[in-house]
C-alpha cells in the first residue's frame, strides 16, 4: 500500500468519525463511545504507519507538544498510581495496592483508564488534524464534511422541532415528554455547543464559496447549510448556547464583514443587502415552522428559575471541594463517582445523578 493511499485512508477515516460523532447520539452513549475509539484509533494507526514508511515528521509546534506530553504524563501518572476502585452497588471506594501511596492518585483505577483511552485518542486527532492541515486541499475537505455533517443535524432537528416530535425521530418518547433533546442530541445544551462550534465553519465556508469562483449550485449548497445551522441554533432551545452563537456571529461580522463589503461593486453591495434582508426574513420564517416561541419563552422564564436552577447549587458544592481535589484532582473522569460524596452532605441537596458538572 503506497503512502498516498495510506495517508487518504487515515483521513476518510478519520472524516467518518466526524460524521458519526455527532449522529450516534453525540458521542454521549456506550456505544457511541466505543464506535468512536475504533475509528479514531484506526484513522490515527493508518497515519502512524505512513508517517514510519515515508519517514516523514509531522509538523507540530512546540508549544502544542509540550501540552500534550503534560496531560498525557499527568493522566497516565494518575491512573497508574490509583488509590482505589470505586464500588457502584456500595457507593464505597476499595482501597488497591500502589506504588506510591503518599503520592496523588485516582480514587478509581477502572474509570480512569477507561478516560485516559479515550483522551490519548482525542489529543492524537488534534495532532492529525494539525499535520492534516497542512495541505489546503484537505483543510478544505475537513471544512466541508464538518459544515455537511452541520447541516444535516440542523436539519434533523428543524425538522423535529416543525413537527413537535416528543423524542428523536426514531425512539420512543419517554414518560415525562422529549423537551430536552435536539436532533440526534439527549440533551439541548450539548446539541448548542456543536452547533456553536461548527457555526464558524459553516459561515466561513459560505463566505468562501462567495470569493471565489464557484457555481450558482455550489454556492447555494453552503449558504443553505449555514442557513440551516443558523437557524438550528435559535430553534435550540439552550439559552447560553444562544447567547454564545450571538457572540460568535458579532465576532465573524467584525472580523469578515468589512473584508468582504469591501471586495463588492456598488451593485454587488446593493445585491448582498438585499440578500441579508431575504434571509433575514428566512430565518423568521423557519422559526415560526420550528416553533420559535419555546427558546423565546425559556428566556421569558430566565428570572424566574435562576434561584431554583440545580446549577448554582452544583457549582457551589464543586468549588467548596477544589481543597480535597488538591493540584491533580482525583482522577481522570471520576467526577461522578466523587460528587456524590459532596452532595449528600450539601445544603440545600442536590438530587440527580450527575455525570458532569453542567
Amino acid at each position: 500500500m503506497s503512502t498516498l493511499t495510506l495517508r487518504a485512508s487515515a483521513r476518510w477515516t478519520f472524516f467518518a468519525a466526524l460524521a458519526v460523532a455527532p449522529w450516534l447520539y453525540g458521542g454521549t452513549t456506550a456505544t457511541s463511545i466505543i464506535v468512536i475509539n475504533w475509528l479514531l484509533g484506526a484513522s490515527l494507526l493508518l497515519w502512524f504507519v505512513e508517517l514510519v514508511i515515508s519517514r516523514r515528521k509531522p509538523k507540530l509546534s512546540l508549544p502544542l507538544l509540550s501540552i500534550v506530553i503534560a496531560l498525557l504524563a499527568i493522566g497516565t501518572w494518575m491512573t497508574m498510581n490509583a488509590h482505589s476502585i470505586y464500588d457502584p452497588e456500595f457507593g464505597t471506594f476499595a482501597a488497591i495496592g500502589n506504588f506510591a501511596p503518599h503520592a496523588p492518585g485516582s480514587v478509581d483505577y477502572a474509570i480512569s483508564i477507561a478516560w485516559m483511552i479515550r483522551a490519548a485518542l482525542l489529543i492524537g486527532a488534534v495532532l492529525f488534524v494539525v499535520d492534516l492541515s497542512q495541505d489546503d486541499k484537505c483543510l478544505i475537505q475537513l471544512w466541508q464534511v464538518i459544515a455537511i455533517v452541520a447541516g444535516s443535524i440542523s436539519l434533523l432537528g428543524l425538522l423535529q422541532k416543525a413537527t413537535g416530535a416528543q423524542a428523536i425521530l426514531w425512539q420512543t418518547p419517554v414518560g415525562y415528554g422529549g423537551s430536552n433533546f435536539f436532533a440526534t442530541y439527549y440533551y439541548h445544551a450539548n446539541a448548542g455547543a456543536f452547533l456553536n462550534l461548527v457555526l464558524p465553519l459553516t459561515s466561513g465556508i459560505a463566505v468562501r464559496a462567495f470569493g471565489i469562483p464557484s457555481s450558482p449550485g455550489v454556492r447555494s449548497i453552503w449558504l443553505t447549510i449555514f442557513l440551516l445551522n443558523l437557524a438550528a441554533v435559535a430553534a435550540n432551545t439552550s439559552r447560553m448556547a444562544q447567547l454564545i452563537a450571538v457572540l460568535i456571529l458579532c465576532a465573524l461580522l467584525v472580523q469578515l464583514g468589512p473584508r468582504v463589503f469591501r471586495g463588492l461593486s456598488r451593485s454587488e453591495k446593493n445585491v448582498f443587502l438585499a440578500g441579508g434582508a431575504a434571509i433575514l426574513f428566512a430565518i423568521v420564517a423557519i422559526g415560526q415552522a420550528t416553533h420559535l416561541e419555546k427558546p423565546v419563552q425559556r428566556w421569558e422564564e430566565l428570572s424566574d428559575r435562576v434561584s431554583t436552577d440545580a446549577r448554582w447549587s452544583s457549582s457551589r458544592i464543586a468549588l467548596n471541594a477544589l481543597p480535597s481535589a488538591g493540584v491533580f484532582g482525583f482522577g481522570p473522569g471520576t467526577f461522578r463517582v466523587v460528587f456524590p460524596t459532596y452532595t449528600k452532605t450539601s445544603n440545600p441537596a442536590v438530587a440527580g445523578q450527575w455525570r458532569f458538572l453542567h
